[in-house]
């Protein structure tokens, strides 16, 4: 999160938060980003709970496994 805020502070860009907010979100591992898309995001901060959320639950051993 750090490391976002340090690079669009040295490009300078002045950008509205939800534009942030979905720069932060591309930039995500796609797995989660796929996930983070269906919810509605307004600030990097929202995005971030939202990515280390779907991180934790992707995280999860199945509780049932196919019997192949």
């Amino acid at each position: 999160m750090k490391k976002f805020y340090r690079l669009v502070s040295c490009c300078d860009l002045a950008m509205m938060e939800e534009k942030q907010a979905a720069k932060y979100i591309n930039g995500l591992k796609y797995p989660i980003q796929e996930c983070v898309i269906f919810y509605d995001v307004f600030s990097i901060d929202e995005a971030q709970n939202k990515a280390l959320m779907i991180e934790r639950l992707q995280s999860r051993v199945p509780l049932f496994r196919s019997a192949n």
